[in-house]
């Protein structure tokens, strides 16, 4: 029996399995408003792809079920059908009606390799696309992030195709990136990524009291071997110095400091949190003035600096 095709109203994706085609819509449709879905099964018009899994889940989800039984059977079948290669009375087919037949059917073949070819690709840019815009609204990513993601993301692809073996275990790997902790112990692993380090200090107030005084702090000297190893800032480095007028107008050795207010959400209660920056000043202007080269050192509670604790704070950033 023939199975039916499921085909997207809203795209050129089509597919004769229906738990591929359910899955489609939260994947490429899932931030698009206003798309219509018409139920094949019942055909019950829904207004969005959230709409349309809920739907599915609800009423169709014996039928989902039962068709990936089927689909286990079939792909049984047709593994015991590749090993034997056997028709009717046992007959064994043979290497020349084999090659005969496929001589026939060459050309349409390759016509379906080619449109094949052209929708993997069509539905990769879709994938894509949707994972940038995705980053934006759903996540409320900056532009700078995004385009640092498209480029960096180019650069990946690009490499891929030159070293196509490495794939299978970059997925393996991507997969188990999910929880943050994996992703601090990979960055430990592979770049020496160094954990913040907390601490607190007991200060003494009036009536014998005593506050806790809490801060997390970057070690500087790993932190600016590390920054240091970057192919960027080595090429910054390394440039040729055009101009020898000795003074950097856009760096100031002034006091600035802002505190910033975050807010308890349960208790309402307002933390004042003080955060300390560094930056190298060999490099590029244009460089310098980047969100990627102003490298934070320390968080603390704003309270440190009323109790001078900053050098402790910073630890091996002013020891040297």
């Amino acid at each position: 029996m023939q199975k039916p095709e499921y085909s997207c109203s809203a795209c050129s994706f089509r597919t004769l399995q229906f738990k591929r085609y359910v899955d489609h819509f939260p994947k490429t449709h899932g931030t698009t408003k206003n798309v219509i879905i018409s139920c094949p099964l019942c055909n019950v018009t829904l207004k969005n792809a959230r709409s349309f899994s809920c739907h599915i889940s609800k009423r169709h989800k014996t039928y989902v079920k039962s068709e990936a039984d089927d689909n286990v059977k079939d792909q049984n079948m047709d593994d015991r059908r590749d090993d034997c290669m056997i028709v009717n009375n046992d007959e064994f087919i043979s290497s020349d009606e084999i090659t005969a037949d496929f001589d026939g059917q060459s050309d349409n073949h390759s016509n379906c390799e080619e449109e094949k070819e052209k929708s993997c690709e069509l539905l990769l840019i879709m994938k894509i696309l949707h994972f940038l815009l995705a980053l934006q609204s759903l996540f409320y990513i900056s532009e700078a992030a995004v385009a640092y993601v498209a480029s960096n993301l180019a650069d990946i692809l690009e490499w891929i195709i030159d070293h196509g073996d490495a794939v299978r275990e970059s997925v393996f790997f991507l997969r188990r990136m999910e929880p943050v902790n994996n992703r601090l112990a990979a960055a430990e692993t592979y770049f020496t990524y160094s954990s913040p380090t907390n601490d607190f200090s007991r200060i003494p107030v009036d009536d014998e009291k005593f506050i806790n005084v809490r801060w997390s702090c970057l070690p500087f000297l790993n932190n600016l071997s590390q920054f240091l190893k970057l192919p960027e800032v080595q090429d910054d480095l390394n440039r040729a110095i055009t101009s020898t007028y000795p003074v950097m107008t856009d760096v100031s050795d002034g006091s600035f400091a802002h505190d910033l207010n975050i807010t308890n959400a349960v208790s309402h209660k307002v933390h004042k949190v003080f955060f300390i920056y560094w930056t190298l000043l060999n490099l590029k202007r244009d460089h310098r003035s980047r969100q990627v080269s102003k490298r934070l050192i320390a968080a603390c509670d704003s309270s440190a600096l009323k109790y001078g604790l900053l050098d402790q704070v910073l630890g091996d950033g002013v020891e040297e």
